[in-house]
């Protein structure tokens, strides 16, 4: 008997170190999607333990429109986005579950102000992104199957090294570790940092309302559910955007309506566009995202509502957050560099 358990043991233990094995040389053949995103959600499962006041998900507009170093310093709260380019909504509640075991006292920020148009392209790109936790395999089933998307795809989102198989020549050390975000989830492309474009106005259509589709509404009812069943600390956000994003608007006001019928707080800031004083000359770089200018704006909005309704404490004095006060100096010099242009 003592024999069989050994031999069942030993075939146990193999199994794992393979899986293991391979599931380690996938990761290293991806070619990623958007390299910063990676090193974003990368660096958030390096954070101290319970060391996070919230987490904030959710496509480009969040990391196009929250700065952490920002809030650092000018409040003391400490919000980590693990925001990625046209992350799925859907995808949330697989995020939080692998988050959670790190941050389990986190308030976690959904941003919710769009859904995905090019579901099939975009949903392979985050897989790619998201880093090897315990719900990879069943976030990619989940959203596989939400979407419909083709077997051939989903098999490739299961073993990227499929896809990915010629980059054998192109593997180097640097791909052994993983790409680490030393301004604690802030974003520093070029376009944020030093460009300025003119959108006309600011969408603020609180009218029209728009029916979700089948799969939005079943991934948002999902979504919510997970939320209620785990009495989850949750606050969804929109975040403006310019005129040419109109079409939005009708789905935004039908997703704050479904949420505060559930009994959720929405954070709808397109409401707050004067008290921000955005200026829609200056504070986006295009008409989905802002820039640094409009950025700061709203990280400042959103950390003094925090403050006031969460009671997030200023921990700009305590020892535990160095690391905190050094991104927030290395992110100060970022910004000097670049030269926000005049809107064009």
């Amino acid at each position: 008997m003592k024999s069989k358990v050994k031999k069942f043991s030993a075939i146990v233990l193999y199994l794992s170190i393979v899986t293991v094995t391979i599931a380690f040389i996938q990761e290293m053949f991806v070619s990623v999607y958007e390299s910063a995103d990676e090193a974003r959600i990368d660096t958030f499962f390096t954070q101290e333990e319970d060391s996070l006041d919230a987490v904030f998900l959710g496509p480009s507009t969040t990391y196009a429109s929250w700065v952490a170093p920002i809030a650092f310093q000018e409040y003391g709260i400490t919000v980590y986005s693990v925001a990625s380019a046209a992350q799925p909504l859907f995808a949330s509640k697989y995020m939080i579950e692998d988050m959670r075991k790190k941050q389990p006292d986190a308030l976690y920020i959904i941003n919710v102000t769009h859904y995905l148009k090019k579901y099939e392209k975009y949903v392979p790109n985050f897989i790619e992104t998201y880093p090897l936790r315990t719900n990879k395999f069943m976030m990619t089933a989940y959203l596989s199957d939400l979407g419909n998307i083709p077997i051939e795809e989903t098999v490739k989102m299961y073993l990227p090294v499929l896809k990915y198989h010629s980059r054998w020549s192109e593997l180097s050390v640097k791909d052994l570790f993983y790409k680490k975000d030393k301004y604690k989830s802030a974003s520093y492309y070029k376009s944020f940092l030093n460009k300025a474009k003119n959108v006309g106005s600011v969408q603020t259509d609180f009218e029209t309302q728009e029916a979700l589709g089948e799969r939005d509404m079943t991934g948002l009812t999902d979504l919510i559910n997970y939320c209620k069943k785990e009495k989850l600390k949750v606050l969804f956000v929109i975040i403006p955007q310019g005129e040419e994003c109109s079409d939005r608007a009708g789905k935004q006001n039908t997703t704050v309506s479904v949420l505060k019928s559930r009994g959720f707080d929405v954070l709808d800031l397109r409401r707050y566009v004067s008290d921000m004083s955005i200026d829609p000359e200056k504070d986006f770089y295009n008409a989905q995202h802002m820039n640094i200018n409009g950025a700061s704006k709203v990280t400042k909005f959103i950390s003094e509502y925090l403050v006031e309704k969460h009671g997030f404490t200023d921990k700009r004095n305590d020892e535990r957050y160095a690391d905190w006060i050094e991104a927030a100096k290395e992110y100060n010099k970022l910004v000097a560099d670049g030269k926000l242009a005049s809107a064009k």
